[in-house]
């Protein structure tokens, strides 16, 4: 199964780290040239370099920096020498070691412009590509070539150089010449990418080429399918020149690229015309192919008067060297002569605030007339956007999820980053489970965060007129129920019946503008069953939230909670537009034509108007929407759904206005005509341009805070340096990351002298995340404009540390608290109020357990706390992870709970639910006449609660209990306890894996108290013994495990911990048949169970006993059978370190006494053996063994094909409990009347609810045994 892409649906909300002071990461835009420019100057007279050196390649190798770079002659021929540095700032000129090729190769007059790599292995680790041409001039048939060398300083050609790159001269846009090649090793795949151009193409063109090869020599070019007309139909280019008149306008040239986590990050010069300088920009991509120039480009500008870039700034080169980006690049000055160019540096910094952190997130299934996704969505505060190396989800079934900057959306002002998953199955079970959020930043910080999503479940999506759907708008006591409607007002209240059978979920209502650009408002979920007299549900627009005479859409979401980030299960209804305003005939408002010229967009210009009194969809398609002079005409594109020339603002309170597609350059000064119509009624304006050329354009140089600044405020200062002259006027933009216009500033007019200037932006404006700010220049005369590169901007809330809560019950040290105790406290904050609080407890030397709860919350149920076990807990306030930061903890408190009145009745010390593994357990009411009621805790290994449930048994009832079946999260289930107050309940694990294994062992009545005993261990080649070992203490245990033969083995086991393990894993994973027994000392608290199964070689066989403390100076061995089909295996072992003897009395079935046997049993010695091989009478039916001193023992049953195995230990009891009959087998019973007097046995049948189903009474004789299976024994059918 596999997931496509299907637009926005997933939410993150976007919000940065609180720190207490602003601060720069430079990261990869913001960069600080050295003072020591150049750091690599033209060499002396007859050098290879003296004309000028350009396109440095520097590598870190060890504890040496290398350089190879371009070096031009007097002469004007370019060849590549070498350099090296200790600190990669003071370099060294080893020489010219690259020169062009022997006279009428490809590459005879010319080489340079090299790339560089050096690979970790082979006799010639380091990897050139390299530029050549036999063009003298350097303008035609540039190729790229490639060579090998042992020491980066004598290199070998590949002899079938130039490489398959350069296109067909008369059909390929880089068919002239392919250039500067820059390479990285990215896994077992070399990417290039190269400067192509081809000026004999009608036009010219040139780009940035891309390629892909598995060895450095055979390339493939990027190709998109999608381009078939030449010059693009063989390949493309993967970077295109930037608009007439942006910074890239005119030219590109070479290209830097590394690959930054999970991010390409490129930089690249670029020139606006033949005439300005070059300067270097920054472009990021997530594949290599697809590539985003960043807005604020240029990153890098030229040097001021006098300095070595004083004419520009070319030939980037960027390594990354810990968290410190290096970039080595070419400087030009006298260019008035001729350009003196060399090799200078700068740097940037990775980004340096708090690390990463996930707050909380979300998984849901969103069902929609469009299809079924699964959204996820998270909150996370950390580095912004351009500090990211890596922010994506994991989640089951292959669900995978990358984001990018392009999935940042804007939400009732604020910024969410966006994107989703369709799912081609219908049943959206596949995709629960856990859900993995991760994110990067550039400095390698790192975070996590894992969501689990339950088994979801689809709600239908609202139709109207289905299932009791319906909706309307009132306003103004006016009642609009279609689609498309005119509400005449801002503040309307959107009404919608609930889907009838879903009055029990929550519903909401979303109001987008029709670009889908921003989520204007959304209301709060409620229940479905809070309707009006007339089955309504309604949520009204607050003032000041929707603009007048503008066209909005509306939707019904239905949730299955009315908490957003805890609701698993959502849809959606179809979407309903309306317009603020009412239908007129005075359509057109305040026309405008600008200018403008940018660094991002160039030199354009758009037409725009002002609609009011008409919708896009009333809009006539017959009488075009359009604009014109008489020879220039543009018909305005309002088509569904993408609506290319309707545009929104944040700002301003104004109608919705419509901007042309760009018109390159000014246009024609002159008047321009605008007309619409609606097909009935027809309006028309006019405006007047005329051209203002000279306005000049604001650089980053002179504007404050820095490009990528982190600002703790939400009203920022935002300030330049003006122009000399009151010709202009001034104002500030900010857009959201996207540039979504949210704030402009007053326009400012110039004074007669430069100087500063600035605005704040107002409170209540902008909310925590990342911005693009940028200075607008413009004529008096409102015609031409211009515009600065735009910068980055992080913003932080002004922030605030909750209060800590006041905690008040239980009191501190206080004893006797109930298991399920509540914990209170009291709210001390109001303003600003807490967001919900957190509760954590543990128990003494465990670790804590944290509970959310909502806002206002005062209390906290406890429940499954262990009887006698100390507990600490403290409650802090939670806040908003942006204005509101969390509160400390109180100091703990501690408490007690009591052990009066509450036992724990019986523990189920081992559960094992993980495939192949089942646990079956049951319990069992013993009491004749009273029902018990109790709580089966589900403990985790650690000791924590998992799951409860509740246990209700009459009078002498069963409950069995499949554990996987009837916990939820029975994979993370350790151990179970039932709690009870009757001291009248049996119970046993049983442990299976079907058509394999099957082991029923009773459940722990009783914890020890003293040492505990393995009286038997099988780890050999065909057996494996497994201990399970649980501490029921509330302190860390420290035990130590004594082998039979004298080996020890520490063990530990931290308060109410649970641990198996396998003997052999304790002693090198080996088996060890000389191991036979072992006593666990210190283990008071501890209790545990030993379990013995078989290998494939010996069959399928399991079984095991209890670990108990208990030792008794006579044991019973109440059955022996011993014939062609069974075995019957005995145990005894005396746990001192004396030496014991025993007597061994064995009986027939009738109770007669057969020959007894006394043996001498060492210290730590057993007696064992199959009942054959101890030389029992061939009569005996059980036996016993009397001994001077206490032993411990049991007995195993087993058939020799290996499938049937069954264990037994006890000392005799005159009551007792047969807890299953099997129905999947059968069931056998053995008893022996252990005195000689006969006994009266009564046997009584129950099914599950306590009722009596057969009773049958036996006599049986002194020292008798009666064996059989159950069903034979009773004369009424059971």
């Amino acid at each position: 199964m596999k997931i496509k892409s299907s637009g926005p649906f997933i939410t993150l909300f976007f919000v940065l780290s609180i720190v207490a002071f602003p601060f720069t990461a430079h990261a990869v835009v913001n960069w600080s040239k050295t003072p020591g420019n150049p750091l690599l100057a033209r060499g002396g007279s007859g050098s290879f370099d003296k004309g000028g050196l350009y396109r440095p390649v520097v590598i870190k190798d060890g504890d040496t920096y290398k350089m190879w770079y371009t070096g031009i002659d007097d002469a004007g021929v370019h060849s590549i020498g070498y350099a090296t540095s200790s600190n990669g700032t003071s370099w060294t000129k080893v020489g010219q070691v690259f020169t062009k090729g022997t006279p009428g190769s490809w590459d005879d007059s010319h080489v340079g412009g090299a790339w560089i790599i050096k690979e970790t292995s082979g006799e010639k680790p380091y990897k050139m590509w390299y530029s050549g041409t036999n063009d003298t001039d350097v303008e035609t048939n540039g190729q790229i070539g490639y060579a090998e060398s042992a020491d980066g300083i004598n290199w070998t050609r590949y002899p079938s150089n130039p490489l398959n790159l350069i296109g067909n001269i008369l059909n390929d846009w880089d068919g002239e010449s392919v250039l500067f090649p820059c390479v990285i090793e990215d896994g077992s795949t070399y990417k290039m990418w190269y400067r192509g151009w081809n000026s004999t193409w009608p036009g010219g063109s040139q780009g940035t080429g891309y390629a892909e090869s598995t060895d450095g020599i055979t390339w493939t070019k990027h190709n998109d399918t999608n381009t078939t007309s030449d010059p693009f139909a063989n390949s493309d280019p993967v970077i295109k020149l930037g608009n007439p008149g942006a910074w890239d306008g005119w030219s590109l040239g070479s290209y830097s690229v590394i690959k930054d986590g999970s991010v390409y990050r490129m930089w690249y010069d670029g020139t606006q015309a033949d005439d300005t300088p070059t300067r270097i920009g920054y472009a990021y991509s997530f594949n290599g192919q697809n590539w985003k120039k960043y807005d604020g480009n240029p990153v890098i500008m030229e040097g001021t008067a006098g300095s070595f870039d004083e004419n520009g700034l070319f030939y980037p080169m960027v390594l990354k060297d810990g968290n410190t980006y290096r970039m080595y690049y070419a400087g030009s000055r006298d260019c008035s002569t001729d350009c003196i160019d060399e090799i200078g540096y700068a740097e940037s910094y990775a980004y340096s605030g708090p690390n990463p952190v996930f707050n909380y997130g979300y998984v849901f299934t969103l069902n929609r007339s469009t299809g079924k996704v699964i959204a996820v969505g998270l909150f996370y505060e950390g580095p912004g956007v351009l500090d990211l190396n890596g922010l994506y989800v994991l989640g089951p079934n292959g669900y995978v999820r990358g984001f990018t900057d392009s999935d940042i959306t804007n939400w009732v002002g604020r910024q969410d980053i966006s994107g989703g998953s369709a799912v081609a199955e219908a049943d959206f079970t596949a995709y629960a489970g856990t859900y993995t959020f991760n994110i990067t930043a550039n400095n390698g910080a790192t975070a996590s965060k894992t969501i689990s999503f339950p088994s979801p479940t689809v709600l239908p999506y609202p139709e109207d007129g289905i299932a009791g759907f319906q909706r309307l708008i009132e306003l103004g006591g006016t009642s609009y129920t279609t689609d498309n409607s005119y509400i005449s007002g801002t503040t309307p209240t959107l009404k919608w019946s609930p889907m009838i059978g879903h009055e029990n979920k929550y519903y909401r209502v979303r109001v987008w503008d029709l670009k889908s650009s921003n989520c204007w408002f959304a209301s709060t979920p409620t229940l479905g069953t809070q309707v009006d007299g007339l089955g309504y549900m309604s949520a009204t627009v607050p003032s000041g939230v929707l603009f007048s005479n503008t066209p909005y859409k509306y939707e019904i979401e239905v949730l299955d909670t009315n908490n957003t980030q805890s609701a698993h299960n959502r849809s959606r209804s179809t979407a309903w537009n309306f317009y603020t305003g009412t239908k007129g005939t005075d359509f057109l408002f305040n026309p405008f034509i600008l200018h403008i010229k940018s660094f991002m967009s160039g030199d354009q210009s758009y037409f725009g108007v002002y609609v009011n009194n008409l919708a896009p969809w009333d809009i006539s398609v017959a009488s075009p929407f359009q604009v014109t002079d008489g020879n220039y005409t543009y018909n305005y594109n309002f088509s569904s759904p993408n609506y290319p020339d309707l545009f929104y603002y944040q700002v301003w309170p104004m109608d919705y206005s419509n901007n042309s597609a760009p018109y390159i350059g000014a246009p024609t000064a002159g008047t321009y005509q605008f007309s619409i119509s609606d097909g009935t009624n027809s309006d028309t304006t006019s405006r007047t341009f005329i051209d203002v050329p000279e306005v000049p354009k604001m650089t980053k140089e002179t504007m404050s805070p820095e490009d990528n600044s982190y600002l703790q405020t939400p009203t920022p200062t935002l300030s330049w340096h003006s122009f000399a002259g009151t010709g202009y006027k001034y104002r500030v933009r900010v857009n959201t990351w996207n540039n979504f216009l949210c704030w402009a500033s007053s326009w400012i007019t110039g004074t007669s002298s430069a100087g500063p200037m600035s605005v704040t932006v107002p409170a209540n404006t902008l909310q925590p995340g990342p911005y693009r700010w940028y200075v607008e220049v413009q004529d008096i005369g409102n015609n031409t404009r211009t515009r600065s590169q735009y910068l980055t901007l992080n913003l932080y809330g002004s922030t605030v540390t909750l209060n800590p809560p006041t905690l008040s019950t239980p009191a501190d040290n206080e004893a006797g608290q109930a298991n399920n105790v509540s914990i209170t406290w009291l709210d001390t904050n109001t303003n600003p109020q807490e967001s919900g609080y957190t509760v954590r407890i543990k128990p003494s030397g465990g670790s804590y357990t944290e509970y959310s709860k909502t806002q206002n919350a005062t209390s906290h149920a406890t429940s499954g706390l262990s009887p006698g076990a100390t507990y600490y807990w403290s409650v802090k306030a939670v806040g908003n992870g942006t204005s509101m930061l969390d509160s400390a903890y109180p100091t703990d408190r501690t408490f007690t709970v009591t052990q009066a009145g509450f036992n724990a009745a019986l523990y189920f010390p081992h559960i094992a639910t993980s495939i192949p593994w089942r646990t079956e357990i049951a319990i069992i009411n013993t009491s004749p006449d009273q029902s018990i009621t109790g709580t089966l805790r589900a403990l985790s290994n650690e000791g924590q609660l998992v799951e409860t449930k509740a246990v209700t048994l009459s009078a002498r009832g069963r409950r069995q209990i499949t554990v996987a079946n009837e916990f939820t999260n029975h994979a993370n289930i350790g151990y179970i306890i039932f709690d009870t107050t009757s001291a009248a309940v049996q119970g046993y694990t049983k442990f299976y894996q079907e058509g394999v294994y099957r082991a029923a062992i009773p459940a722990v009545k009783e914890v020890n108290t003293s040492d505990i005993y393995i009286s038997h261990i099988a780890s050999t080649a065909d057996w494996w013994t497994g201990v399970s070992l649980v501490n029921t203490t509330s302190a860390r245990k420290d035990l130590t495990i004594t082998f039979n033969n004298g080996q020890t083995v520490p063990y530990s086991l931290n308060a109410n911990e649970h641990k198996a393990f396998l003997i052999e894993s304790l002693l090198n994973n080996q088996p060890q048949p000389d191991i036979q027994s072992a006593v666990i000392t210190n283990a008071s608290g501890v209790i545990g169970l030993v379990l013995f199964g078989s290998t494939g070689g010996s069959g399928n066989q399991l079984d095991g006993v209890l670990l108990t403390d208990d030792t008794a100076s006579t044991i019973y061995y109440p059955h022996v059978a011993s014939n062609n089909t069974w075995w019957t295996g005995i145990v005894a072992y005396n746990p001192s370190e004396s030496a014991c003897t025993i007597t061994v009395t064995p009986y027939n079935a009738a109770g007669t006494p057969l020959s007894t046997t006394n043996l001498s049993l060492a210290g730590k010695g057993k007696y064992i053996g199959l009942v054959e091989q101890l030389s029992l009478p061939a009569q005996t039916e059980w036996f016993k063994i009397d001994s001077t001193s206490p032993l411990t023992g049991f007995e195993l049953f087993a058939t020799y094909d290996g499938y049937q195995l069954a264990a037994y230990a006890g000392s005799g009891t005159k009551t007792g409990v047969f807890a299953k009959v099997e129905k999947s087998g059968w069931t056998g019973i053995a008893f022996v009347n252990m005195e000689a007097g006969a006994a009266s046995v009564t046997l009584t049948a129950y099914n599950d609810n306590g009722s009596a189903v057969a009773t049958q009474v036996l006599s049986v004789g002194g020292y008798a045994k009666v064996v059989d299976q159950a069903e034979n024994i009773f004369s009424q059918d059971i």
